[in-house]
């Protein structure tokens, strides 16, 4: 949980920093439209001390003229990640916007790919600009013209900061998403030989032949039972003829003769003492 909101507060970072990165691009936009439509007219009525300063400035206005291009690629850049990110926020905070994984996660790698070409660009225009310009502020418009200079600078650093947070969550959103996906795995139920107790030596017992053995054991038990429980039922019918011939004989109690001829009477149940295998 706690990851969660701190991908989230870096993306909310790395949007506001895009949202910059297009809105500087803007402004140096309209600064090198400026210094095309009238800064070598500024220059010439400008009264500079020397050549070399002149030189220096008309330098300065053809790198910003150039730098067009640069710029272009840098505002859609910056318009594209703050888009794709704003996206992978929401998708991640809100559940009714809840995107798949796999989708996510290519829109937040090209994401800071494009942080890192609108670094690129503004870091290559920043390298091609002097230092400084001597005498900007002989005139109002030089010094708006001369503005461009910590312009690109600041814009390379943003650009820069915003493609290093954008790689960092893009690293851990990555992670995250590989420690789920092993998550998942590991709480998956797959029954293995050792799971259900089965040892190294043990063998599956044959299903062929087993069924017929065991039937052939229990005919044979039944068979076993029923000629035991016909023997004993001839033994108990003699005893019960031997048992009233004694009666007759011996002159008993009339309750001692009714209690031996009910003992006698009751059947046998053979199925009680079946044979051992």
């Amino acid at each position: 949980m706690g990851s969660n909101v701190v991908l989230t507060i870096l993306r909310v970072l790395v949007v506001v920093i895009a949202l910059g990165v297009v809105g500087v691009g803007v402004w140096a936009r309209f600064l090198i439209q400026d210094i095309q439509n009238r800064g070598f007219t500024i220059l010439d009525v400008a009264n500079l001390e020397s050549q070399n300063e002149d030189a220096a400035w008309r330098a300065f206005m053809r790198t910003a003229i150039d730098a067009h291009l640069r710029i272009l690629i840098a505002i859609a850049a910056g318009a594209f990640s703050s888009l794709a990110t704003i996206l992978i926020t929401l998708s991640t905070t809100l559940p009714r916007l809840r995107l798949p994984t796999p989708f996510l996660l290519p829109i937040e790698l090209l994401s800071s790919l494009s942080l890192g070409t609108a670094f690129a660009a503004t870091l290559s225009l920043a390298l091609k600009f002097p230092v400084t310009l001597s005498n900007s502020h002989s005139s109002s418009d030089l010094a708006a013209f001369a503005m461009l200079l910590p312009l690109t600078r600041g814009y390379a650093i943003g650009a820069g900061t915003g493609m290093f947070l954008s790689l960092t969550t893009t690293i851990s959103f990555l992670i995250q998403t590989i420690h789920r996906i092993r998550d998942s795995k590991a709480c998956s139920f797959e029954p293995t030989a050792s799971g259900l107790g089965m040892g190294h030596e043990y063998q599956v017992p044959a299903m062929e032949g087993s069924g017929a053995q065991g039937r052939d054991e229990e005919k044979g038990l039944v068979g076993a039972g029923a000629e035991m429980g016909r023997r004993e039922s001839v033994q108990s019918g003699s005893g019960t003829e031997t048992g009233t011939g004694k009666r007759e004989e011996v002159s008993w109690p009339l309750a001692v003769a009714k209690k031996l001829e009910n003992a006698n009477i009751r059947p046998h149940r053979p199925w009680s003492e079946m044979p051992k295998k």
